[in-house]
């Protein structure tokens, strides 16, 4: 193709390709796992400040870690938040913060010191650091403080002589169930003026979780009354209140009743607590959470009157001044409800809902009014705001956090609610995703993949989440929509939907799935020949039985952590009894046919679609036995190709950095392949920055008559642009060969020399040179300008180029201030010939960019924007100064880069 057509081309696609390399986030791995998380918040009694915890990657990308973040609660003058104030730097995580009654210090959990496990460890706010206050054999669990400096903690006892003498004798068989000697985990209440520890009691049934009164009088514990799992629901906890005066406890809740998530009210006068319900009050497992008090004075506990069929959602309770905060389950979005106590009645107050999306209530402050919520929609992440809860309302309200500042300039998909019919005629809810590059005026169609949740009693909410599990958003950047249904069973849409499956498992959820997709096909934006599937844990097993029940009408599956055979799960599942019971009507024995009928495993040969199966090698949620099933029987049957990844040291989700970016990029590239189909990028034998590599991302430059560049007019060689930030920019230093072109000498004839950079050039005649290009091109042709140099300066430090063309490669060494300075005399006698130069584009580029050269061979002509010019970076003879200003590179090194954009100007053909 000529030169020519070639740069109007790539004038016109310029606004299609503006995103500046290296600087604004893409929707890729590396992005995503990069985002900071934020949870465990706490108020200060005082209102003022938030103590919070962090998650984020560490710098080699390898592990994630936790640390303390302090935030104030005002804001300046602007109106913008104050930036979080790191509080822990250990090495080891940081976490449940709690700030101390006065609020002179925060306590937390760290494994700072490996052979005393997990402590609590105090840290002053005036300054100073952290130091342990427990050293509690076998670590602590939980803690809470207490009035008068005290600390009430959760945590084992130390090690019987029996476990002593089975460690000793290297005994590490494991004792599942019918263990007389269940290794107990009780109350401990430490006094920090004197250090003394008291055990709160010997009952032998361990101690689950607690919540203390904040007069620090009283405390409601759960205790495990079972040695075996609680799923089969025949023996429920004990619900016990502890009176930390006199030691002695008592039950408080009825055990059948499986109360959790306890909160008391702020005069300490009784408790707040969830409440599974369910049809069926015998067997909880399927079932949604409604509202409960305990009072103190009376011993006796009444349902809290939430008037709303769908329960409540996953946050809260939160006690406020006088009564309550919940969060109500409704779809994909929420309400939050203020519950006031007056006698034995409550007057409601539904705080005004969001336009749209999500609002978490993240804390309450001690003064039961300080409110932190993060808000947030499927296309916006989450924006962290404090008010004053007063009245049913959010009084002066203000962000006072801002996480992930990169995701502002992330290009977000459009996304709405999506409603369809489904199994019943009921209106199956979901989410939609759209295709990043949407256009509703084409009659292009694009992809569809349904990504299904799990649980069965998840649900796919209005919120900005994106997932190594499945992120939508990666897949609408590659063209696709995305399909998010809320099937029958899910969560959030109240008890008669989520026991709506129960006895019927796959029967109405498979349906729902499958009209959603219909549904969007008659919209006419969805290509019917390129359907997907992806989903964990029960999103995979509706996966595999909606891929079933529709022969190949889908062309690629992703199922991660998926059941097929519910025999086996019975007993191979940690709660495989309580599962089947609720959703099979019976154990297998008793019901062999519909196990049958139920297990994808008899049906694998129906399966037609390419899969990928994936599961964490020590799953026991979806037990990894049932990956190997579900890969056996699909290699056996041989219907459509399989791929099985297991992920050592993982349970039922992916932990670590390093097993979370292997799935999403097995997910990505199984997508590539068989729904979008993209060839794979490589094949893994490719070492990235090898010889080989570089001479492979060589091949795509412009080459004419033996030398780098592209031809003019069928002779002029002139420097080959690729795209930067809405400019085109020289891939590699302008060449001899290209500057010979200019002076009119089109056949240079020293081939060795041709691709070596030009230097030893004057400002004016880099200057000429641009001017004389930018007529033959028709485009604005210059020297890149002070900002521009940076940006493409940045380019090669964020790609860590290593093994540029400097006075530190042909050291072998980084030199030193003196050492330059001898080195500089040595040089001295070659600088004639300029024998230290190389031909352009003998080492690596900076990352993807295409660009070459940006930190050494020749130094660069630069506009400073004031008539003036600068060599700028270094060059063969120089190098870095860590204590300085970079060296000035020698006129005889100085060569130059062109720049361009579209101009109005003429030029030739």
């Amino acid at each position: 193709m000529p030169y020519r057509l070639c740069s109007a081309l790539a004038s016109a696609l310029l606004l299609a390709i503006a995103t500046p390399l290296g600087a604004a986030p893409s929707w890729d791995v590396e992005t995503l796992l990069g985002l900071d998380t934020a949870e465990q918040f706490r108020v200060s009694p005082d209102g003022a400040r938030a103590v919070w915890v962090k998650r984020g990657l560490s710098p080699d990308g390898d592990s994630f870690s936790w640390h303390l973040q302090l935030s104030d609660l005002t804001v300046d003058e602007n109106g913008h938040p104050a930036e979080p104030r790191t509080l822990t730097f250990h090495e080891s995580d940081s976490e449940s913060p709690r700030w101390s009654p006065d609020g002179a210090s925060i306590a937390f959990l760290s494994d700072r010191n490996p052979d005393a496990g997990t402590q609590i460890w105090l840290l002053p706010m005036a300054g100073g650091e952290a130091r342990a206050v427990t050293a509690h054999p076998g670590g602590v669990h939980d803690f809470a403080w207490l009035p008068e400096g005290r600390i009430l903690y959760l945590a084992g006892e130390g090690k019987t002589r029996r476990e002593i003498d089975l460690e000793e004798a290297g005994d590490e068989a494991e004792v599942v169930g019918d263990e007389e000697h269940v290794p107990p985990r009780r109350l401990f209440l430490l006094n920090l003026d004197d250090e003394s520890v008291r055990r709160m009691g010997d009952d032998p049934a361990p101690v689950t979780g607690f919540s203390a009164s904040p007069d620090g009088r009283h405390t409601v514990a759960v205790h495990e009354l079972s040695i075996h799992d609680d799923y089969d629901s025949r023996t429920p906890p004990a619900v016990r209140l502890w009176n930390l005066d006199t030691g002695e406890a008592a039950d408080a809740i009825p055990a059948e009743m499986r109360a959790y998530d306890f909160v008391w009210d702020l005069a300490s006068e009784g408790f707040y607590f969830r409440r599974p319900v369910a049809s069926d009050p015998a067997d909880l497992f399927v079932s949604i959470d409604n509202l409960g008090y305990y009072e103190l004075a009376s011993g006796a506990w009444r349902p809290v009157p939430l008037e709303w069929e769908r329960g409540l959602g996953w946050w809260g309770p939160f006690a406020t001044e006088k009564g309550v905060l919940v969060e109500l389950a409704d779809g994909v979005r929420n309400r939050l409800l203020h519950l006031e106590r007056k006698g034995e009645g409550w007057k409601r107050r539904a705080l005004p809902p969001a336009p749209r999306g999500i609002e978490v209530p993240l804390a309450l402050g001690p003064d039961g009014k300080t409110l932190l919520l993060a808000r947030s929609h499927a296309s916006s992440p989450q924006r962290y705001v404090v008010g004053e809860l007063k009245k049913g309302a959010i009084k002066d309200e203000r962000e006072f956090l801002r996480l992930n500042p990169q995701l502002a300039d992330l290009p977000m998909p459009k996304t709405e609610p999506f409603w369809w019919v489904g199994a019943e005629g009921d209106t199956i809810e979901g989410m939609l995703h759209y295709p990043l590059d949407f256009d509703a005026q084409t009659d292009e169609r694009h992809p569809l993949i349904v990504m299904i949740h799990g649980g069965p009693t998840d649900v796919d909410l209005d919120y900005f989440l994106e997932s190594w599990g499945g992120s939508p958003g990666l897949f609408a950047s590659r063209g696709a929509f995305v399909l998010r249904p809320n099937y029958h069973g899910s969560a959030g849409y109240g008890l008669a939907w989520a026991e709506s499956i129960k006895g019927r498992y796959y029967e109405l959820e498979v349906p729902d799935i499958l009209a959603g997709v219909d549904a969007l096909l008659e919209l006419g934006h969805v290509d019917a020949a390129r359907l997907g599937l992806q989903g964990w844990s029960n999103g995979a097993i509706l996966g595999v039985a909606v891929c079933i029940a529709s022969g190949e009408r889908f062309r690629v599956l992703d199922a991660g952590a998926g059941d097929v055979n519910w025999s086996s799960d019975f007993g191979n599942c940690a709660f495989g009894a309580g599962f089947e019971y609720a959703y099979f009507g019976g154990a297998p024995w008793e019901l062999p046919e519909i196990y049958v009928e139920k297990s994808p495993l008899f049906r694998i040969d129906e399966l037609r679609v390419p899969t990928l199966i994936s599961f964490g090698a020590e799953d026991t949620a979806v037990p990894t036995e049932q990956g190997w099933e579900f890969y056996r029987a699909m290699q056996q049957a041989g219907q459509a190709p399989v791929r099985f990844v297991l992920y050592p040291g993982e349970g039922h989700s992916l932990m670590s950095p390093i097993s979370r970016r292997r799935q999403m990029n097995e997910q990505l590239a199984w997508f590539d392949r068989w729904l979008f189909d993209t060839p794979a990028k490589g094949d893994g034998a490719l070492l990235a920055g090898s010889p080989l590599d570089r001479a492979l991302r060589l091949s795509d430059a412009a080459r004419m008559n033996g030398h780098f560049g592209e031809l003019v007019d069928d002779s002029l060689l002139v420097p080959e642009l690729i795209p930067l930030d809405g400019l085109l920019v020289g891939r590699f230093e302008v060449t001899r060969a290209q500057w010979a072109a200019h002076l009119g000498n089109p056949d240079f004839a020293a081939p060795d020399e041709g691709d070596l950079p030009v230097t030893d050039l004057g400002i004016e005649q880099a200057r000429a040179y641009c001017a004389w290009l930018g007529e033959l091109l028709g485009l604005n042709c210059r020297l890149p300008s002070e900002e521009e140099w940076e940006q493409l300066a940045a380019l090669a430090a964020a790609a860590a180029v290593e093994g540029e063309n400097t006075l530190a490669r042909w050291a072998g060494y980084a030199p030193g201030r003196e050492d330059a300075l001898r080195l500089a005399e040595r040089i001295e006698l070659l600088e004639a010939e300029r024998s230290l130069l190389l031909p352009v584009g003998s080492l690596a580029p900076a990352g993807e960019s295409g660009f070459y050269d940006l930190g050494g061979n020749a130094a660069e002509w630069v506009e400073d924007g004031e008539g003036g010019a600068n060599l700028r970076g270094l060059c063969a003879v120089t190098a870095e100064d860590p204590y300085g200003v970079t060296p000035e590179a020698p006129a005889a090194y100085g060569g130059l880069r062109v720049v361009a954009e579209p101009s109005t100007a003429g030029g030739g053909e």
